[in-house]
């Protein structure tokens, strides 16, 4: 089975807004393959704790800094 890349779940997890053919290919995918869905919940899980500590902190860690930018820099990539 071919699984999706973790730029592409990483994106997903986040909310990316992804076009149609896209969004449904990789919903279909999620729908057949217990490890992918399983990376996505993960990361979502991930990304609500960064959210959380960030909330609390009341300023962004460098560690979400660097990650923000990092997430930039892929869907620049993606959509380049």
């Amino acid at each position: 089975m071919h699984h999706l890349d973790e730029q592409t779940l990483a994106f997903y997890a986040m909310g990316a807004d992804f076009l149609e053919p896209r969004r449904v290919e990789i919903e279909d995918h999620l729908l057949s393959c217990a490890g992918c869905r399983a990376e996505v919940e993960e990361l979502r899980n991930i990304n609500a704790l960064v959210a959380e500590r960030s909330t609390e902190a009341r300023t962004p860690s460098p560690y979400s800094i660097e990650a923000v930018g990092r997430a930039a820099q892929a869907a620049h990539r993606v959509h380049a």
